[in-house]
């Protein structure tokens, strides 16, 4: 399967909050686009308002993401 380079955009603005944010804080639309070619992506104005509106990065964990995390795990408190 081959990722179409729409799905690359929302993957990397999901998976790194820098990204995120610099197209987040641009002061125009012509900033946040220029950003997104900086990283190589040849998105349009429409896909970077989906991005900000729908994918904001979430830096904590949900719990169902908890029981994929090895260790903490036995009866010892410490």
């Amino acid at each position: 399967m081959v990722n179409l380079p729409e799905e690359d955009f929302i993957a990397h603005a999901r998976s790194s909050p820098l990204f995120y944010e610099a197209l987040a804080s641009a002061s125009t639309m012509s900033e946040s686009l220029s950003i997104a070619r900086d990283a190589g992506f040849d998105v349009d104005e429409v896909m970077v308002r989906s991005v900000l509106s729908k994918n904001r990065p979430d830096d904590e964990i949900d719990e169902s993401e908890l029981g994929d995390i090895s260790g903490g795990g036995g009866t010892s408190p410490w």
